[in-house]
């Protein structure tokens, strides 16, 4: 599979020390070797523009909070190539949608710089795109085009999760809120930022726990054991900026290293830690295989990668590709399923307000559904029954549904079918996207619906 290859000249990484090693220390070693691969410190970058807001930009704050996962998880997996036969030009390559949130991030950290940017072509039946970037949006002669021809560049001073915080907060109702000076003890009942609750279990209770139990752990203490997590990491994340940034490094590396350890242990968290942490970030200490491959399966992007890959490739895979890709993509829609379900169950037992595990419920599934879908659409893997049936909120084990299954269908209804029969009533839908969903259901119905 091919990947995404862009170009862009060492000039504009000159007097920047935001970057983990400067430029002379890499320069030096490129002496010694034909290439050498270099990498972006993406913490460093994001505590530079966190130091930069004031107490009134409290809201473009919480807007970089909440791309921080995505910003040093998709950062850490974007190769940075420097080759002695060429030293004027830097080489990005990664999955596209990585390096975009890449440039993105670069323009938006120097927002004055313009970043002139160069697609390799895969063959010589390509040809090269050029496209300049500034501050998160297309810039020059080429603007227009580039939006045309090339990929969205990700906004991350986007506002929309953090009116989301505020609507499940304004739902929830409740009187305890988040609180990141806020250190609960064990046993307290404690809120992560979208209004959830949980009992708190201490670091030292976890790693007790998990000597003592392993993944025999019950999945109530799991559950809050993973809401513990999300309640540190944004702690952590919030209060960067009152420490010197080697002093938050040091606290932020070994915080990752405890989740890594713990998650290998417990073999698994609840679904919303791999959506917040950044696991799976690499230069981080090494995760443990296991734990890798879970956050690949579990991961709210999971099916997005897997799009971009298929998009990318398409009329080029072979049999084997296509059947590889379409078991990766089965494995994480049948496990975030579940796990959504699951949590919905957990996060009510710990006394969150139905209705918002509710919401939070539908707004996770539809982002899942709607990935799903586009994916489908492709005309490029063929999915078997059993992933339509458990999209459906149908049984298992396609039988006789469980008691827990019939009160997951009474709550949410058909899943992915509801979800397409809703968006194709709706009249302002564009032509482009009804095409996709029209796609997605007459697939279902042929490969599901007419069936039962």
């Amino acid at each position: 599979m091919q990947t995404y290859h862009v170009i862009v000249r060492k000039h504009w990484f000159r007097q920047k020390p935001v970057f983990t090693y400067k430029l002379s220390d890499y320069e030096r070693r490129l002496s010694e070797v034909d290439k050498i691969k270099m990498s972006f410190n993406a913490g460093n970058m994001i505590y530079l523009m966190m130091s930069r807001l004031t107490k009134a930009d409290w809201k473009k704050q919480e807007a970089l909070i909440f791309a921080y996962r995505n910003l040093v998880f998709k950062l850490s997996y974007v190769d940075i190539i420097w080759q002695k036969d060429n030293i004027n030009i830097l080489h990005l390559l990664g999955e596209k949608n990585d390096v975009m949130w890449a440039l993105s991030f670069l323009s938006q950290v120097f927002p004055d710089n313009q970043i002139d940017c160069e697609t390799v072509p895969e063959s010589e039946n390509h040809t090269s795109i050029k496209f300049s970037i500034q501050n998160g949006n297309y810039v020059g002669a080429t603007a227009n085009s580039s939006v045309k021809s090339n990929a969205a560049i990700p906004d991350i001073w986007s506002t929309s999760e953090v009116d989301q915080q505020i609507n499940y907060n304004n739902i929830s109702g409740n009187t305890l809120i988040y609180d990141a000076s806020h250190s609960p003890k064990s046993g307290d009942l404690f809120a992560i930022p979208d209004g959830r609750l949980a009992n708190y279990i201490t670091m030292d209770e976890r790693f007790s726990i998990a000597d003592k139990f392993g993944a025999g752990i019950d999945v109530s203490v799991r559950h809050n054991i993973s809401a513990s997590f999300i309640k540190d990491f944004e702690d952590i994340v919030r209060k960067q900026t009152s420490l010197r940034y080697d002093m938050y490094q040091m606290r932020y590396s070994a915080f990752m290293n405890k989740v890594h350890q713990l998650e290998h242990k417990f073999r698994g968290l609840d679904v919303s830690v791999y959506d917040t942490l950044p696991v799976a970030e690499r230069g981080l200490p090494q995760a443990p295989m296991d734990t890798i491959k879970r956050t690949n399966l579990m991961d709210k992007g999971s099916l997005k990668y897997i799009i971009d890959k298929v998009e990318q490739n398409k009329g080029r895979l072979n049999s084997q590709e296509k059947t590889q890709t379409m078991k990766d993509a089965a494995y994480s829609v049948i496990a975030r399923t579940r796990a959504y379900n699951i949590e919905y169950q957990l996060y009510i037992q710990t006394q969150t307000n139905e209705r918002l595990c509710h919401t939070i419920h539908d707004d996770m599934c539809m982002s899942l559904y709607a990935d799903f879908a586009k994916l489908d659409s492709l005309n490029e893997l063929n999915f078997p029954m059993d992933v339509y049936r458990i999209l459906c909120n149908g049984p298992e084990q396609a039988i006789q549904m469980t008691s827990n299954e019939r009160v997951i269908l009474r709550q949410f209804g058909q899943g992915y079918a509801l979800f397409l029969k809703n968006i194709l009533n709706d009249k302002s839908l564009l032509p482009s996207k009804k095409r996709v969903y029209t796609i997605a259901y007459d697939k279902l119905y042929k490969k599901y619906l007419s069936k039962i």
